[in-house]
């Protein structure tokens, strides 16, 4: 199960207010079904089902459980193909392009451009046109991911470094990460370490687009690589220098528990303030991105619903609203006014918590979904540029190569 899907899991799970109106006597309820996977979300779905029902009398929410969520997609379009798929699933912005292409979903903008109650303004931009597609709105945000950088505060005091602040750049990461690295014995490993990092495509792209690179010229209409771009290849080059020339990146790379033993100092990911409330016991907070070349691009990775051939359209609409507004627990909330809410974390955070740098970051951040039915391989492909950022090959060489099988892919049907 993904990052985004179990973050569904706890935002659907974390419902803080149950509204106690009961149904209007004689009104016909409206069924609207809802198709989710998990193995164990069934629990949480029922309890989602009894707060919608409280707070929307009028509509019955009926639950299609599918256990594993690896077959979901097929599942949903076997069924959809039949005829019989449920009025509402979920689904991320990649898999949501797949089932408007096969004529399964429904524009979502004939409810966005009519409904007197609903504001675009309220949700963020880059969340809602992750779902968009040559104009049509595929699915609805109800949640998402950008990266921050965690750092751990005694770490930074005791390096006598300042905290991150806004208009930092990559050449403060770098130093900060170098200053926090401690090697007091030059013939064996730190005993502390500056960064870790993810080691993984979709941890790579705010570093890519941070620099002005891509994977591709277009998102939406992909014709050619620029992976191989010399402002690709910059923002690898600086992974580089991180991991193999300065040495400052913990071995374990992307696993979070070396930061949450207090042996590195800063954790560049997503907005997982719950899993920091749980296991973090010392004082730390968040930061943005730093700025590159091209100043602090995010990458952001939403996670929805989308529509089908829904017996009660209007009704269905509802539910995706309500769906929508919902607090969260190691995710961001694509509800804007929930994110300047109190309501928002859900979780125990700092007394100086910056929510600002996933507020921030989301506002000026790019999608990264490719639309093209070879995405999955393009981006696997991409994950082979994990050999060059850790000194093994040439950086260019790799991306050249990278970029011709991406070319390849692009040019199937």
């Amino acid at each position: 199960m993904s990052l985004i899907q179990r973050n569904w899991l706890f935002a659907c799970g974390l419902i803080l207010v149950l509204s106690l109106t009961p149904p209007v006597a004689g009104q016909e309820r409206q069924k609207v079904s809802v198709a989710f996977w998990g193995e164990d979300a069934r629990a949480i779905w029922q309890e989602t089902k009894a707060a919608l029902e409280s707070e929307l009398p009028h509509i019955e929410l009926e639950l299609f459980h599918i256990p594993d969520g690896r077959t979901f997609t097929e599942r949903i379009l076997v069924m959809g193909l039949a005829g019989e798929a449920p009025d509402l699933w979920l689904s991320n912005p990649d898999t949501a392009i797949q089932y408007w292409v096969a004529g399964l979903t429904t524009d979502l903008n004939r409810f966005i451009e009519t409904d007197p109650n609903f504001s675009l303004d309220d949700f963020f931009p880059a969340a809602l046109n992750a779902y968009s597609l040559r104009g049509v709105q595929t699915g609805f945000p109800t949640h998402f991911q950008v990266t921050g950088i965690w750092y751990n505060k005694t770490l930074f005091e005791r390096a006598g470094l300042v905290y991150p602040e806004s208009d930092w750049t990559w050449e403060d990461f770098r130093e900060m990460a170098r200053r926090l690295t401690i090697r007091r014995d030059p013939s064996a490993p730190p005993s502390q370490w500056g960064t870790v990092l993810p080691m993984s495509t979709q941890y790579w792209m705010p570093w890519l687009f941070s620099s002005g690179g891509a994977i591709v010229d277009d998102l939406e209409t992909p014709t050619r690589s620029l992976l191989d771009s010399a402002e690709s290849i910059r923002a690898f080059e600086f992974l580089k220098t991180l991991v193999a020339d300065d040495q400052v990146v913990h071995p374990d790379y992307g696993r979070a528990e070396p930061f949450y033993q207090g042996v590195v100092g800063m954790y560049p990911y997503y907005a997982v303030s719950g899993r920091l409330a749980l296991f973090a016991d010392f004082p730390y907070n968040v930061a943005e991105i730093p700025k590159g070349p091209a100043g602090a691009v995010n990458a952001i990775l939403p996670g929805g619903i989308v529509m089908g051939k829904a017996r009660n359209p209007e009704a269905a609409w509802e539910v995706i609203k309500w769906l929508a507004v919902r607090p969260s627990s190691n995710t961001i909330p694509a509800y804007i006014p929930l994110v300047n809410s109190p309501d928002w974390p859900v979780d125990p955070v700092p007394a100086d918590y910056n929510r600002q740098a996933w507020i921030q970051g989301a506002m000026g951040a790019l999608p990264q979904i490719i639309n093209h039915p070879r995405a999955a391989d393009i981006f696997g492909a991409v994950d082979g540029m994990r050999d060059a950022i850790q000194g093994n090959v040439d950086i260019r060489a790799q991306a050249q190569t990278i970029a011709e099988q991406i070319n390849a892919f692009l040019k199937e049907e």
